[in-house]
């Protein structure tokens, strides 16, 4: 059977004032005072969650699709090889030659 020793941290008024100093400025939820004054709190619309999520995910596509054709021509697969004259021709080359 294992002994169960729960750990418990010191309590050093130092350490925790300088940890909720540290805490102030990092992000994390917001409660704005005047939120009736802010518009965007105040607007409510009926949104087609799938026509939204088609729309958004279009427009992921055809980014890609334009990300990769700025990238270069890539790897282009023949549809047939034998219609390609070089690669009907063989030759015997010395790899010592090439490099």
């Amino acid at each position: 059977m294992s002994e169960y020793k729960p750990t418990v941290m010191p309590k050093d008024e130092t350490l925790h004032q300088q940890t909720q100093d540290a805490q102030l400025g990092a992000p994390g939820l917001h409660i704005p005072a005047d939120a009736k004054n802010i518009k965007e709190f105040s607007e409510v619309r009926n949104v087609d969650a799938k026509a939204l999520n088609a729309r958004l995910h279009e427009n992921k596509e055809l980014d890609e699709k334009a990300k990769i054709a700025a990238s270069g021509p890539g790897i282009q697969l023949v549809q047939d090889p034998n219609s390609v004259k070089e690669f009907g021709e063989t030759r015997n080359v010395n790899a010592k030659d090439l490099n």
